[in-house]
């Protein structure tokens, strides 16, 4: 890569790009490693390593000063040539001539590395392949591939120092820096043109890469890296370690050196072996890496100094079997966090690994400082003085990634230790020793231009961020500072810094500093070394400055990456702007393919704009990861993360003191090989969805659960790739969806229970919203098993497997469903009051069968795919929450769920509003038990009331009566009311930024409603029962849906059918008097037996049959009279209106002598009163005969229930033959002459004075009675006895006899020996018209026969 190597151009015109990058100093002195500008030093363990295949893989970056006499070709290995020698110090044997690996590590060094084991006791760990100790004292740091075969006196391999057997191979040690050449820098820029006043010598630097693959010993459970020299400390001054040399006056000829050797906090002593610190303290290694005092590799003395196994004096490091790097400085040392798979300590059956990948850190080795003269005036004060940050250098932002997913954060030990001065100190100044840089946190940007450092009055230091943080300010990374002004730099020097990147292990509780040190041994720690420099751009001149500020981009894998970046060049007030701009590659920092930059509108020309100003477009082209064929990346590079870093440069043909060409900051950007996210399809609900603000909420749908009807919601993902790329998308990959309820509440004044939790258990609420039970909604589908979010098995690493519950579908097919069927007998989300109805004095308010519904609900889903699986990289957005774990996740979309049910008709305890038969009854739709029968009068005016409420309290209802079975005629129906209310129902309260909560008195304008019916029965309706049906709907469409409720519309839902039986009382008579005593209950002939001569009086009442009157209620009146249209012989009887009840009737007759053996009916009928009676309508003639309704009226049997039959209500009058009745003060004598007897006192005497004379025995057809009174006979005990009143009574004239059917009248006359005409006279209902012609057989006959003999 050789953006910056050009050829000469003509009149200097390009010669500014060389002297920013080419400090001509003389090449080093031979024997020596090459001077180390900048490097780092990453690794990755191969994702395979629990199962076996334990390899860590390194990657070395490094720039180097070039040694002269050596080729460096772009992408390849550099070479040295024969005529290139070493001169190594104290008899250590030079490389050969053609030795080009032992050449290169003796200028460029080792990558050694050192595998940590298991101490034989168990304590700590060792190194396990180490060079033996000898006397000579520049033996080697480590086993690498030039002296792992040497002989026994170069390694050990165990305390006891035996050899090994077998030998370790090459790819178990370290590794000679034989980089790949990626930038070279070597053109002496010391062209006339350009010298002036910018540097007074140049150095020759190129930038290389070196992999190594390492094998892992089974009981290796860590391995450390670091750069270092072929042999011991031969290629080292001990005063600088690898960093550079120190700067010195006298230095000649000029060379590469360090010029800010204060800010590693240390400064040269009188001994050349040692540093000490401004106070004077002894330091003896780079203050760098920090771990735990039981491991035995990192010891937390002297400030958790970096210790090794080299130096001869162990003793001064504690007599420690690994020794200690004496006077050694940064090394680009780095540790891999491991387990090993025998022995005990760290075993990977217990310790299974978080850190596949150390954090990649974007630094850019060379960084070119443009200085300002303006802020020349006086010396700055350090960041931690109250005086305000003075130097105007901008900063640029490190970039890193991590891609484990782990949080990472730069620290700069030494640095950072100089922000905590102590203000009792007299104020420290910047000087040559001091000059640093540092990272800021500030959450503060001044407007207008947010890559200004910002001035802030304190520093915070560095953040700890995700790359690719949800966080911007994080996302950005930290921003480095150059911390010196004009005056206090020398141009013809380096000032190196070294920043060290964390990242934290997954095992440490965030803000826990002690947690920190409990398991920094988990983390990776690695190391950047770079250099800065100063340019001067000329009193009146600016540098450049880029205009694009995003530093994180995405490209999709199935498409080309291009990311535009422009600059623009700046110049003081009076000076003017380069005509000229362009942008390069930062230095040490090369890109992965030729022609990655070109302008936006020519990808065949070179980054470079006029008019002031560039616009570039960046395009990764590494062969590695993109297949330009295609055009796109292959799918294995998802996940993958390019580090790149650009400078902008204004171009001056003719530079001055005025104007001279300076770089701009670096800016760092990175780009992930984005794959494909989940997205939701249809059949997903993905409607919009407002909070009660109206105001909506992002990504969150609306819906319903609806009572009694299962909750079908269909959740489906698929891959996000679009459809003309999907052919290139990895045939593995696999989608799963999780669905989990987003709001849970376990206290507080309610519980918002878990959507999918179930059981029988009352759930606490208010006390007012009802006793529910769990929902238990359930999962069914893809992925129906995962219940907690989490779905990585423990360390829950990139390579970690998923729980045995998760379940990956292919693409298109990954579906879920969430149901849920809510019942009010169930208490799964709705409830019916049943108990404190209220309403006793406000029926409006009554709460008896008010249905409620438990809180909404919030579930959301996240659709992940495996993409971490399939890459053994964390791919997804770091710091997530949504359980991606490191695979992509779609956008989380929610699901607001509505308990939705129909409203329902509730009553008071009074019964007043909406009658009830059973108000227990959940649904009273054709629920008979539930209709109460309410009772109407005729001509009475009565008002039902049906109420009713709908459990959303943000519904408005109306009540609607039915037209089937409708209304009987004259009916009138309201208006259907609101009934506001604020403390009857509860209500789920949805604002911005808050969860969803309970409101226990919920107002509410018209979820309730009634509705009043008003009738005053004519008498046509009387008898008559009416059903009255009433339906309330609110105005929700929530439930109508496919497969919802029946009754679920648009227009609303309708609740349940409840009907109310109007029974208008009928106008029934319920005869009373002394007909009770005439009409039997058991005889329903309902025959009186009447006597010639007794009265029959017969009082009688016709009363309504109403029971359960109210108070000041009256009876329907009604009317007895008789029913003379059913009588014929209606003169006869006589009727009068008592006096003391005008509504009773009394009725008199009095048989006379001629009716004896007929039968009269006399019939009653009871009229009501005018306004009860119907046009034309008949008088009540019948009634019930026998049973429960005796004597009530009818119309048919059937409505004598109970037995009794429907008839007339006629009694039969028969007129007995041979017995009647006297009076009294009537005599024998009169008594024959009244009654026309032919007999005398004396046969009458004889038939009533003595019982036997006359008896059964003497006349078989006779038929006597007993008794006295109306009801029995006289018995004459004196012929001469006038009748008084207490022997008034029937007697007999003579024997009532039954005839046999041969016999004439006058076969009977001479048989009883009485006349013809007596035999007519006594048996006047008997047609005589043939006295010759026998009678019919039965027919009674009063015989009055002679008197017997003897009488």
């Amino acid at each position: 890569m050789q953006l910056l190597r050009r050829s000469r151009m003509t009149a200097g015109a390009a010669q500014w790009l060389f002297a920013v990058v080419m400090i001509s100093f003389a090449t080093t002195a031979a024997g020596q490693m090459q001077g180390l500008i900048g490097g780092h030093l990453s690794w990755a363990v191969d994702p395979e390593f629990m199962d076996g295949d334990r390899y860590v893989d390194f990657e070395l970056m490094t720039t180097f000063v070039q040694k002269e006499g050596c080729s460096y070709v772009p992408g390849s290995t550099v070479q040295c040539p024969a005529s290139v020698v070493t001169t190594p110090p104290n008899g250590i044997q030079a490389c050969g001539a053609g030795d080009n690996t032992c050449k290169l590590a003796e200028f460029y060094g080792v990558l050694c590395v050192a595998q940590l084991m298991e101490q034989v006791n168990g304590q700590g760990r060792r190194v396990y392949y180490v060079p033996r100790e000898t006397n000579n004292p520049y033996f080697a740091q480590c086993v690498h591939q030039l002296n792992i075969r040497v002989g026994s006196q170069v390694y050990v391999v165990d305390n006891n120092g035996a050899q090994p057997d077998p030998l370790p191979t090459a790819e178990e040690v370290g590794k000679v820096n034989a980089f790949t050449v990626m930038q070279v820098y070597d053109q002496n820029p010391l062209d006339a043109d350009l010298a002036e006043d910018r540097w007074r010598h140049g150095t020759k630097m190129v930038v290389g890469k070196l992999t190594h693959r390492v094998k892992v010993h089974p009981r290796a459970s860590g391995v450390v890296a670091w750069l270092a020299p072929r042999i011991g400390f031969t290629n080292l001054l001990q005063q600088h370690g690898l960093l550079l040399p120190a700067c010195t006056a006298s230095a000649s000829p000029p060379r590469a050196c360090l010029n800010n050797i204060g800010s590693l906090e240390r400064t040269l002593s009188n001994d050349a072996n040692t540093w000490q610190k401004a106070n004077g303290a002894a330091i003896r290694a780079w203050s760098g890496l920090s771990f735990s005092a039981a491991d035995g590799y990192w010891r937390p003395t002297e400030q958790d100094r970096f210790k090794q196994n080299w130096g001869p004096n162990r003793a001064e490091c504690g007599n420690n079997l690994l020794g200690c790097h004496e006077s050694g400085s940064p090394a680009l040392e780095t540790l891999v966090p491991l387990c090993s798979s025998t022995g005990t300590y760290r075993r990977c059956e217990e310790f299974e690994l978080f850190n596949y990948y150390s954090p990649v850190v974007a630094v850019p080795h060379v960084v070119e400082v443009t200085l300002s003269t303006a802020a020349g005036s006086g010396e700055a004060q350090y960041l931690g003085d109250p005086d305000p940050y003075s130097a105007p250098h901008r900063g640029f932002n490190v970039q890193g990634y991590d891609l484990d997913g782990h949080k990472m954060t730069q620290y700069t030990n030494g640095l950072y230790k100089e922000l905590q001065i102590d203000q009792n100190q007299e104020k420290q100044k910047k000087n040559n020793d001091r000059l640093r840089v540092d990272c800021i946190m500030t959450n503060t940007v001044p407007a207008g231009d947010p890559q200004w450092w910002p001035l802030a009055p304190t520093p915070t230091g560095c953040r700890q961020v995700y790359d690719y943080d949800r966080n911007a300010d994080n996302a950005r990374g930290n921003i480095l500072k150059p911390d010196y002004a004009y005056t206090t730099v020398d141009p013809q020097k380096f000032y190196q810094h070294v920043v060290n990147t964390v990242d934290f292990s997954p095992r440490i509780v965030p803000g826990s500093e002690s947690d920190i040190q409990s398991h920094v041994s988990d983390s990776a720690i690695v190391q950047n070394i770079f250099a800065t420099f100063p340019c001067n751009p000329g009193t009146q001149n600016l540098p450049p400055v880029f205009e694009t500020t995003q530093t994180n981009y995405t490209c999709n894998f199935w498409e080309p990456c291009r990311i535009e970046i422009r600059a623009r060049d700046l110049a003081r007030s009076g000076g003017t702007a380069s005509n000229e701009v362009t942008i390069q590659p930062a230095l040490g920092m090369p890109f992965g393919a030729a022609n990655e930059l070109v302008l936006r509108d020519d990808d065949q020309q070179e980054c470079r704009g006029t008019g002031g100003s560039v616009a570039c477009v960046y395009r990764l082209l590494d062969s590695e990861v993109y297949d330009s064929q295609a055009e796109s990346f292959f799918p294995s590079a998802v996940g993958r993360i390019f580090l790149r870093c650009v400078v902008a440069y204004d171009i001056f043909a003719s530079p001055s003191d005025t104007a001279r060409t300076c770089p701009s900051a670096p800016f760092c950007f990175k780009i992930q090989i984005a794959g494909s996210r989940p997205v939701f399809v249809a059949p997903t609900p993905l409607g919009r969805s407002f909070n009660d603000q109206q105001q909506e909420v992002v990504n969150r749908h609306d819906y319903v659960t609806c009572e009694d009807t299962e909750m079908r919601l269909p959740i489906k993902v698929d891959d996000g790739i679009p459809a003309a790329f999907r052919s290139l998308q990895d045939p593995r990959k696999r989608l799963r969806i999780y669905v989990y309820d987003a709001e849970i509440s376990t206290s507080g004044g309610f519980v918002n229970p878990n959507f999918f939790e179930g059981g029988t258990e009352n759930i606490p609420q208010f006390e007012s919203c009802g006793q529910y039970v769990h929902f238990g909604a359930q999962r069914e589908g893809s992925n129906a098993q995962q219940t907690t979010r989490e779905a990585k098995e423990e360390p829950r690493s990139v390579v970690s497997d998923y729980l045995p519950d998760i379940e990956y579908t292919s693409t298109g097919n990954t579906l879920l469903e969430v149901t849920h069927t809510p019942r009010t007998q169930d208490r799964n989300g709705i409830v019916m009051r049943l108990t404190d109805c209220g309403g006793e004095t406000e029926p409006d308010l009554a709460r008896c069968r008010v249905k409620q519904v438990n809180v909404d609900q919030v579930i959301c889903a996240v659709g992940y795919d495996n993409s971490r699986s399939l890459t053994k990289r964390w791919v997804g957005v770091r710091n997530a929450q949504d359980g991606s774990g490191g695979d992509y996740a779609s956008d989380t979309h929610c699901w607001l769920i509505r308990v939705a049910a129909p409203p329902v008709f509730v009553t008071d305890p009074a019964g007043l509003y909406t009658p009830f038969g059973d108000v227990g009854v959940i649904d009273t739709s054709d629920n008979a038990a539930a209709y109460r029968v309410e009772k109407f009068r005729v001509g009475e005016e009565r008002t039902l009331t049906f109420l009713a409420q709908d459990p959303n309290s943000k519904d408005t209802i109306e009540v609607l009566i039915l037209a089937s079975p409708g209304i009987p005629r004259g009916m009138i129906v309201g208006e259907s009311e609101c009934v506001p209310t604020n403390d009857v129902m509860c209500q789920s309260v949805d604002v911005t930024d808050e969860p969803i909560r309970f409101e226990g008195e919920a107002a509410s304008a018209c979820s309730r409603a009634k509705r009043t019916i008003t009738w005053s029965p004519g008498p046509e309706a009387a008898g008559d029962e009416f059903t009255i049906c009433a339906v309330a709907r609110d105005d929700s469409a929530l439930c109508a849906r496919d497969g919802g409720p029946r009754f679920a519309t648009e227009e609303g839902w309708f609740g349940e059918r409840h009907c109310v039986r109007v029974s208008v009382e009928d106008v029934v008579a319920r005869w009373e008097g002394s007909i009770a005593e005439y009409a039997s209950e058991t005889n329903l002939e309902w025959e009186v037996m009447s006597y010639v001569g007794c009265e029959d009086v017969i009082t009688l009442q016709a009363l309504s049959r109403e029971t359960g009157l109210e108070p000041g209620q009256l009876p329907y009146k009604l009317m007895p009279r008789l029913d003379g249209d059913r009588m014929e012989q209606r003169a006869v009887f006589a009727t009068a209106v008592d006096d003391s009840d005008p509504e009773m009737l009394k009725v008199t007759w009095n048989p006379q002598r001629g009716m004896e053996g007929q039968t009269l009916e006399v019939c009653f009928a009871a009229e009501k009163e005018a306004a009860l009676q119907v046009a034309g309508e008949e008088p009540m003639r019948t009634v019930c005969r026998g049973g429960p309704q005796h004597l009530v009226g009818c119309m048919s049997d059937q409505d004598c229930t109970g037995g009794g039959r429907c008839l007339p209500m006629c009694l039969k009058m028969m007129v007995q033959r041979c017995e009647y009745c006297v009076k009294d003060d009537d005599t024998l004598t009169w008594v024959v002459r009244q009654y026309g007897f032919e007999t005398n006192w004396l046969r009458l005497w004889a038939l009533n004075s003595y019982q036997g004379s006359v008896g059964a025995e003497n006349i078989p057809e006779a038929r006597f009675e007993g008794g006295t009174g109306k009801e029995g006979r006289v018995l004459f005990t004196d012929p001469d006895l006038i009748i008084d009143k207490n022997n008034a009574g029937r007697f007999r004239v003579g024997a009532v006899f039954s005839v046999n059917g041969q016999e004439t009248a006058f076969d009977l006359a001479a048989r009883f020996r009485t006349t013809l005409k007596t035999l007519l006279s006594m048996n006047p209902d008997v047609d005589w018209a043939s006295p010759d012609r026998p009678i019919e057989a039965g027919q009674q006959l009063c015989i009055v026969p002679c008197t017997a003999p003897g009488a």
